[in-house]
C-alpha cells in the first residue's frame, strides 16, 4: 500500500510539473527568470526567482519577461506602439525601455514570485554545489540494508495477522491527525481566497507622448597650437533622444543661474562660429497629427545677476509633422564684439558670460483622440570667459508626458513567501481540501479497521514482532 501511495504521489507531481511548471525549452508554458538589478523595485528585488506563464495576449500593467540579445528582461508593460509592439518600463525607472518586443518575443507574464530563491539556484549552478547535490541524491537512492529480510518479515506478519503489518495504532492516529490538520489549513485558505476579489484596479502611468531633442555641433576657432585646423568637432550625442534618461528641460533662460556648465572645454581666446544642429522629434505610442512653429534665440547674460540681452538667430517659421531639423549658425565674433562694447560702456567686467541657445518649439494638434498645445524649449548652454569656452555636455534629452489610467490586474495572495494569483490560490486550496479530506477518510477507515481486528490477531502480531525471523 505504501508503494501505491508513493507511485500516486509521484504521478500527481509529474503531471503538476508537466502542465504548470514545464519550461518553455521543453515545450511547456513556464519560464524562469532570476532578477538582477534594481530596475523593478519595489515589485521585484535582486535575487528573486520569478516564474512566468505564456499568454495569448498581454495587457498594460502586466509584468512580463521578454527576450533580448543577452538573455531575459522582466519589466512592466506601460503602453503600445502604433505598430502593435509593447512599450515597457521598470517600476524603478522614469524612462521607457529601448526595446519594443512583439507578443512572440514576450515569453510570459509573472505568475509566481519566490523571494531570494534565485540566489540558491545560482549557487546550485556552481560546480562544487552541483557535485554535492548529486552526491546527496546518490546516497538517498542507495538501497537500504536488510531489504530482503524486512520483506520476508512483512510477508510473515501479513500471513499471521491478516493485516498489512505496518498499520499500527500510533501510525494511523498520526495519519488521521495530519490529514485533519491539512484539511483545516486548506479549508481556511479556501475561505480566505474565495473572499478575495479576482482582480484589483490601480492607477498606472502610461506614456502619452514625449518631446525629444538632440544637439550636435562644430566649433570654429582661430588656428592655434591646440587646434591647428581651426575647428573642434563635429561633436554628436552618444545616444539617440528617445534613449536618453527622461528629464524635464528648464524653461528658457533658466540656465543663466548656473555658475558653470559641464561639457567640452575649448581653450581659445578667439572662438569664431558655432555651427549647431538641432534635431527634434515628437514620440507617441498613438498616431500624432500635429504642426507648429519654431524660433531660435541666443541669450547673453553677464554672471548670475548681471545684464542680459537676447539676439534672434532664426526668425519664427512653421513646420508640419513630428520631426524637425534645424541648422543654426551662432556668430561668436559678433557676441565678443557686443560684450566688448557693453564692458566699455558700463565698466562692468564679470569675467564669465553665459550663452544659451534657446530653440522654442510650439506643437499643436492631436495625439490619438487627445489635443495637444504646448511649447518645448530645450536650452543649449555655454560658459565663456577670457581663456576658454565650455560647451553643453547634455546633447540628448527628453521630456515625457504621461497620464494615469486605471488598469485591472489579477489580485495576488501572499502565501508562505509566494505571490500567487487569487484564482490559482482558490484552485490550490480546493484541491488540497479535497485531497486532505480523502486522506482523512482513508486513514480513519484503516484506523477503525485496525481497532476492529481480533485481539488474538494483534497478540500474534506483537509476539511475531519480538520473536525475530
Amino acid at each position: 500500500m505504501r508503494r501505491w501511495a508513493y507511485l500516486t504521489t509521484m504521478f500527481a507531481l509529474f503531471w503538476a510539473w508537466f502542465f504548470l511548471f514545464r519550461p518553455a525549452a521543453l515545450g511547456g508554458p513556464a519560464s524562469y527568470v532570476i532578477v538582477s538589478g534594481i530596475s523593478v523595485e519595489p515589485t521585484l528585488y535582486a535575487g528573486d526567482l520569478v516564474i512566468t506563464r505564456r499568454q495569448d495576449t498581454y495587457q498594460i500593467g502586466d509584468v512580463v519577461a521578454f527576450r533580448v540579445d543577452d538573455g531575459l528582461v522582466i519589466h512592466r508593460i506601460v503602453g503600445l506602439t502604433p505598430e502593435g509592439t509593447y512599450v515597457l518600463r521598470g517600476d524603478n525607472r522614469n524612462s521607457d525601455d529601448l526595446w519594443h518586443p512583439t507578443a512572440d518575443e514576450v515569453v510570459g507574464r509573472m505568475w509566481l514570485r519566490l523571494p531570494g530563491m534565485g540566489r540558491w539556484v545560482q549557487r546550485l549552478r556552481e560546480p562544487a554545489s552541483f557535485a554535492a547535490l548529486v552526491a546527496v541524491l546518490g546516497l538517498i537512492s542507495l538501497p537500504g540494508l536488510g531489504t530482503a529480510r524486512d520483506a520476508r518479515r512483512r510477508r510473515r506478519m501479513r500471513a499471521a495477522t491478516g493485516s498489512s503489518g505496518w498499520g499500527t495504532l500510533s501510525l494511523w492516529v498520526s495519519a488521521v491527525a495530519v490529514a485533519a490538520a491539512l484539511a483545516v489549513a486548506f479549508g481556511a485558505l479556501a475561505v480566505y481566497a474565495l473572499r478575495q476579489p479576482l482582480q484589483r484596479t490601480e492607477e498606472v502611468e502610461r506614456l502619452r507622448y514625449e518631446h525629444a531633442a538632440a544637439f550636435s555641433y562644430t566649433l570654429e576657432v582661430a588656428p592655434s597650437t591646440l587646434y591647428p585646423e581651426g575647428a573642434v568637432g563635429p561633436v554628436t550625442p552618444s545616444v539617440a533622444p528617445a534613449q536618453q534618461p527622461a528629464g524635464t528641460a528648464p524653461p528658457p533662460g533658466a540656465g543663466a543661474d548656473r555658475e558653470r556648465v559641464t561639457g567640452t572645454a575649448v581653450y581659445t581666446r578667439e572662438p569664431r562660429r558655432l555651427l549647431l544642429d538641432i534635431r527634434y522629434s515628437l514620440n507617441a505610442p498613438e498616431p500624432a497629427y500635429v504642426a507648429g512653429e519654431y524660433r531660435v534665440d541666443l541669450e547673453v547674460r553677464a554672471g548670475a545677476d548681471g545684464w542680459s540681452k537676447v539676439l534672434p538667430l532664426v526668425e519664427p517659421a512653421s513646420f508640419g509633422g513630428t520631426q524637425l531639423m534645424l541648422s543654426v549658425p551662432v556668430d561668436l565674433e559678433q557676441v565678443r564684439a557686443l560684450i566688448a562694447v557693453v564692458e566699455e560702456e558700463t565698466g562692468f567686467e564679470p569675467g564669465a558670460y553665459q550663452l544659451t541657445v534657446i530653440p522654442e518649439i510650439r506643437v499643436r494638434g492631436r495625439i490619438g483622440d487627445q489635443p495637444v498645445d504646448e511649447v518645448y524649449a530645450p536650452p543649449f548652454r555655454m560658459t565663456w570667459n577670457r581663456s576658454h569656452l565650455v560647451l553643453d555636455g547634455e546633447l540628448a534629452r527628453s521630456e515625457p508626458h504621461s497620464v494615469a489610467e486605471p488598469v485591472a490586474r489579477p489580485a495576488q495572495i501572499g502565501l508562505l513567501g509566494l505571490d500567487m494569483p487569487v484564482g490559482m490560490a482558490r484552485i490550490v486550496a480546493l484541491a488540497g481540501l479535497v485531497a486532505s479530506l480523502l486522506g482523512l477518510a482513508a486513514a480513519g477507515g484503516l484506523l477503525v479497521r485496525h481497532r476492529a481486528a481480533p485481539p488474538a490477531g494483534r497478540a500474534r502480531l506483537r509476539r511475531h514482532r519480538w520473536s525475530g525471523p
